[in-house]
């Protein structure tokens, strides 16, 4: 888990956000994504995970 980034992180939830649509036609969660400098970003999960990751 050490080589668990944030980025990375915002990167596998993205994925499989968009692997569910294609699957199950439906989300795995309802919040939305942003388009940031280095890829896509949960807000949510970047505001409750940014304290760990300092």
């Amino acid at each position: 888990v050490r080589s668990l980034t944030p980025l990375k992180l915002q990167k596998i939830l993205y994925l499989s956000q968009g692997w569910s649509y294609v699957w199950d036609d439906r989300e795995l969660f309802l919040e939305e994504f942003e388009a940031w400098k280095y890829g896509p970003v949960n807000l949510e999960v970047y505001q409750y995970f940014k304290k760990i990751w300092k």
